[in-house]
């Protein structure tokens, strides 16, 4: 499984995650992202540190460094939702293949955009609305700008110039 970790989350949240995922690929928006993780959890597990920003092409290549994907089919697990964890520790929760397709088929009808588009993608990595977006975006083709502090999104923006910015409701307050 591919896991990407949140830079904002805490170190037990973290390492509760990956001790529950078990992935075998992590995302990361820094190296810093994994720092102080008990090395037991780290064995066997490619990281890769993702760029500033991230083209369809690009996004090709990052996939090629070293990590062997399996064959799978529409019902084998395509990655694990977390809860946030609000009454406990998070919980993962499985979505399929054919269930994430779903979604992603039905959510790029709806962006319909092109290899033209450039997104600016600062919620966490571990975010299903930003998973979900960054998917859509690279099935468009578009260009993705990954933004590794939130709080600097003002100049992130002006640089990015995206043609598609998402948001949370705590964003627009």
């Amino acid at each position: 499984s591919v896991m990407a970790i949140d830079s904002f989350a805490t170190l037990s949240t973290k390492e509760n995650l990956l001790r529950v995922g078990q992935p075998k690929l992590i995302l990361l928006s820094t190296p810093n992202d994994i720092a102080g993780i008990a090395s037991e959890l780290l064995t066997n597990v490619t990281t890769i540190t993702l760029p500033q920003w991230l083209s369809y092409r690009q996004s090709l290549d990052v996939a090629q460094q070293g990590f062997v994907l399996p064959e799978v089919s529409e019902s084998n697990e395509a990655m694990l939702l977390f809860t946030s964890g609000t009454t406990g520790l998070p919980k993962a929760v499985p979505y399929t293949h054919e269930q994430y397709f779903q979604a992603l088929s039905t959510t790029s009808h709806a962006f319909a955009g092109t290899s033209e588009d450039r997104t600016l993608c600062w919620l966490p990595l571990s975010s299903p609305f930003q998973r979900m977006m960054n998917m859509v975006a690279h099935y468009c083709g578009a260009e993705i700008w990954i933004l590794n502090d939130p709080r600097e999104i003002m100049t992130a923006l002006r640089i990015c110039k995206p043609s598609v910015l998402i948001g949370v409701p705590r964003f627009y307050e």
